[in-house]
C-alpha cells in the first residue's frame, strides 16, 4: 500500500520494492457470525544497509490487511478483486499496517481524537503496531482518486529492534470495550492501546512480561458478533519479554468517519493480505537491506480449503527479479484446510 506522503524516488535500475499477497480477498469472518480468521506473520530483522541515509530514504516492511482494496474510490493502483471484495466506499485507505521501519517514517501519532500522523528519522530498527487511513478529500467519493485524501494514523508503542531478532505480527477480533459494558474511549473515537500501558522505565523500555504472538485473551475461537467485536493489531519480539506494540480498533477509521460506526458493516467483511517491502529515495543495491524473509500464517477454525488462493506478486507482477534483486513465494494448506502457509524471500543481488 502506497501510504508515504513523498514521491518515490528508488532507480528503475535497482527497484527492489514488492508486495505479495493471493488474487482476491479473503471473508474476514468466513461463516455467518462465525469465527474470524487470525492472521499471523513473522519476519527476520535483516542487517542494516550498507550505504543507507536514514534522512531523504525509507524502508517500511510489513504484513497488513487492508479494506475495500482494488475499488475505484479507494486505491487506483491495486488491481480489482471484484467479486470477491466487498468494497470500503468509506474512505480511500483503510489499512491494519505495524511495521519495521527505517529512515523517514511515519512512525507515530497523536492518537485520540485527531488521530494526526507523526514523522520519524529512525537510524536504526523500529517496529510499531499501525492503523493506516486515508479519509476522502473531497465529497464526490466515487472519482476519489483524483481529488486527494487526508492521512490520519492510529500507532501503538515505537519498540527498537536488532538484526537477528524475529518480529511478529497479529490481527485478531476481540470483544469491544462497549459489548463488555465499558466506556470505550471518549468521543466515539476506536481505542488505541500500546505496550505503554504497562510500567515504563522512561527510556521507551517497557518492563513486563509478553506473550509474544500467543494472546491467552483472543477470541477468534468462539463465534461472535461482528457487532460486537473489535480489531487488535500486534506487533512484537518473539521470544522477547518485551510487551508488544498494540492498537485495538474499536470501530472503522477510529470512529472519525460517521458513515462506519461498524466493523459488521458489509463494507468491511473481506480484507486483503499480503506483504511488502516499501521503499523510498534507494538508488543502487547497497541502499537495501540484503534480505527479507516473511513466513505467514492465515487460520480459520473450521475448514476452508476452497478459500485459499495461491499468493504471487501483486505489485509490479513482471518483476519477480530485478537487475538488483530475486524474490520467491511459495503457498501451502495445512491442518486440514483450516491454515494457509505462505513464505516468501527476497535476496538483493550486490
Amino acid at each position: 500500500m502506497k501510504k508515504n506522503l513523498h514521491n518515490k524516488s528508488t532507480s528503475p535500475s535497482c527497484d527492489a520494492t514488492f508486495c505479495v499477497g493471493p488474487p482476491t480477498c479473503y471473508p474476514t469472518t468466513p461463516a455467518p457470525n462465525g469465527p474470524a480468521l487470525v492472521w499471523e506473520a513473522e519476519f527476520d530483522v535483516p542487517p542494516l544497509p550498507a550505504t543507507f541515509d536514514h534522512t531523504s530514504m525509507t524502508d517500511y516492511i510489513y504484513f497488513n490487511i487492508v479494506f475495500g482494496y482494488g475499488q475505484p474510490h479507494d486505491n487506483p493502483e491495486y488491481p480489482s478483486c471484484s467479486p470477491f471484495c466487498a468494497g470500503d466506499g468509506h474512505g480511500r485507505y483503510n489499512q491494519f499496517v505495524p511495521q519495521l521501519m527505517l529512515g523517514a517514517t511515519l512512525c507515530n501519532s497523536s492518537n485520540a481524537p485527531d488521530y494526526k500522523p507523526g514523522w520519524c528519522q529512525l537510524s536504526t530498527w523500529h517496529i510499531g503496531a499501525q492503523y493506516f487511513m486515508g479519509l476522502y478529500g473531497c465529497k464526490n467519493q466515487s472519482d476519489a482518486a483524483s481529488c486527494g485524501f487526508t492521512p490520519k494514523a492510529a500507532t501503538g508503542e515505537l519498540i527498537a529492534v536488532q538484526p537477528g531478532q524475529k518480529v511478529y505480527t497479529r490481527f485478531d477480533r476481540v470483544p469491544s470495550k462497549s459489548s463488555q459494558g465499558g466506556g470505550g474511549v471518549g468521543g466515539g473515537k476506536g481505542a488505541v492501546t500500546s505496550s505503554s500501558d504497562v510500567a515504563n522505565d522512561g527510556n521507551g523500555n517497557s518492563n513486563g512480561s509478553s506473550n509474544n504472538n500467543s494472546n491467552s485473551e483472543s477470541d477468534a475461537s468462539i463465534k461472535e458478533d461482528p457487532a460486537a467485536a473489535a480489531w487488535r493489531l500486534t506487533m512484537g519480539i518473539v521470544g522477547d519479554p518485551v510487551p508488544p506494540s498494540v492498537v485495538i480498533a474499536e470501530k472503522p477509521y477510529m470512529g472519525l468517519v460517521p458513515s462506519a460506526q461498524s466493523w459488521a458493516s458489509p463494507a468491511f467483511s473481506t480484507a486483503y493480505p499480503g506483504s511488502c517491502w516499501e521503499l523510498y529515495g534507494t538508488k543502487k543495491a547497497t541502499d537495501y537491506p540484503p534480505y527479507m524473509h516473511y513466513k505467514h500464517n492465515i487460520t480459520a477454525m473450521v475448514p476452508e480449503a476452497k478459500m485459499w488462493e495461491e499468493w504471487r506478486v501483486d505489485e509490479n507482477p513482471n518483476t519477480t527479479a530485478t537487475a538488483c534483486r530475486t524474490l520467491q513465494a511459495a503457498s501451502s494448506i495445512s491442518n486440514g484446510g483450516r491454515s494457509q502457509l505462505v513464505s516468501v524471500n527476497a535476496t538483493i543481488i550486490n
